[in-house]
């Protein structure tokens, strides 16, 4: 055990396993070589298309707001969907009601969890807290 209170196995690091201040091999706050300008930026696709949105569009002499072509995209996204795009109506569900959540199963695509487990876990987990077993909910 070292003087720290952990069980570190190298004198360079300290009781949690990372290097300690002042190790040779840590950061280097003047290495010539950090990119202080961070990623490179790239166009924002989310910028662009309400930006677009935000300008009159002309179209065949006629100048519509981007809020029409919104409604425009609309009401082709539900024409799609009612002439049989599953795409479209999955797209337009979605949007409506939330996304489904992902369904977390084992490997099997069963449950993690079966009945007899979550009550094993229940009578332990009341049996802890000092409650009823139908006071605790598993998951």
């Amino acid at each position: 055990m070292d003087n720290n209170g952990g069980n570190a196995k190298n004198e360079d690091r300290d009781w949690k396993g990372r290097f300690a201040k002042g190790h040779k091999n840590g950061f280097d706050m003047d290495d010539p070589n950090i990119n202080r300008e961070g990623a490179p930026k790239r166009p924002s696709l989310t910028r662009a298309l309400v930006r677009r949105l935000e300008e009159e569009v002309e179209e065949g002499g006629d100048r519509r707001s981007g809020i029409e072509v919104v409604n425009d995209m609309i009401e082709a996204a539900i024409d799609r969907a009612c002439d049989g795009s599953i795409a479209h109506l999955k797209e337009l569900w979605n949007r409506i009601d939330g996304k489904e959540p992902d369904r977390i199963a084992g490997h099997d695509g069963r449950p993690i969890m079966d009945e007899e487990t979550r009550d094993r876990i229940r009578k332990i987990v009341a049996k802890v807290d000092g409650l009823d077993e139908d006071e605790v909910e598993i998951r």
